[in-house]
């Protein structure tokens, strides 16, 4: 699957996963601080995109019934 094919919530999710499994498999606090930190931000990133994929989808949905409504308006005037 190419990677644009995978929503950008997804790709900061799967980073903030793999930051934290590292962490887990570390020794040192310190490192292990600095990657659940870099987890969290990539946390916080996957909701920020999530949030913009929802708004698009809602943007495209909104769009695509609009065109729908009048397409079926003009669908009955031609029946008519």
């Amino acid at each position: 699957m190419a990677a644009n094919s995978v929503p950008l919530s997804r790709r900061y999710r799967n980073r903030a996963e793999e930051c934290r499994r590292l962490a887990e498999a570390l020794h040192g606090a310190e490192t292990q601080l600095k990657l659940l930190r870099i987890a969290a931000d990539y946390y916080w990133m996957a909701m920020r995109a999530a949030a913009f994929e929802l708004q698009q989808a809602d943007e495209l949905a909104g769009s695509f019934a609009e065109s729908n409504t009048k397409r079926g308006s003009s669908d009955a005037r031609r029946r008519i």
